[in-house]
């Protein structure tokens, strides 16, 4: 199919810029083994029932040395109340607030699946966008807004991360 019926944002992205529409928990990608220096998954894993088989695809995809990025909800979202009155449901403060996500995934979690899948942890720890976090004293008082609450989260740490370094193939018989 043509690249708009597939993604309708991708002419936001360069010319050389490949998109596949797939099930990251059954489907291999369309790329040859060892072919990325580098996989970044932005809120996807709070989606998936079991990390086994995206960590298994970045350990065939990624170059040795290559290096996957995750960024999921932080386990303390599960606590955040949902958004008060008009603005309930529309803007996800609460973990459960959206609907797709199927559990919540500690950056623990991510670790022992990646260390199985054949990587080394790089680091872990909370993703902030310090300039959205150091931005939320201004909008305290303010009235409620999507940048109120985008500012609020990023204070408050709303996002984990996880940085693993591909080390050597370990799925040998997936080509």
């Amino acid at each position: 199919p043509p690249r708009s019926t597939l993604f309708p944002y991708t002419t936001l992205f360069r010319s050389g810029c490949v998109f596949h529409r797939g099930d990251i928990q059954k489907d291999m990608l369309p790329w040859p083994s060892g072919f990325m220096d580098s996989i970044t998954c932005i809120h996807l894993v709070e989606h998936l029932t079991s990390l086994d088989f995206l960590f298994e695809e970045a350990a065939r995809l990624l170059k040795p040395g290559g290096r996957i990025f995750i960024e999921t909800p932080h386990l303390k979202t599960v606590v955040l109340q949902s958004l008060p009155g008009a603005w309930a449901g529309t803007f996800p403060m609460s973990f459960y607030d959206d609907l797709t996500h199927t559990k919540p995934v500690a950056t623990g979690v991510l670790a022992h699946t990646a260390r199985r899948a054949g990587f080394k942890i790089i680091s872990s720890g909370t993703s902030r966008n310090w300039l959205f976090a150091m931005s939320y004293p201004f909008f305290f008082l303010a009235p409620p807004s999507r940048q109120k609450y985008t500012a609020k989260l990023h204070c408050i740490g709303w996002s984990a991360s996880l940085i693993a370094e591909r080390l050597k193939p370990t799925y040998p018989n997936r080509s």
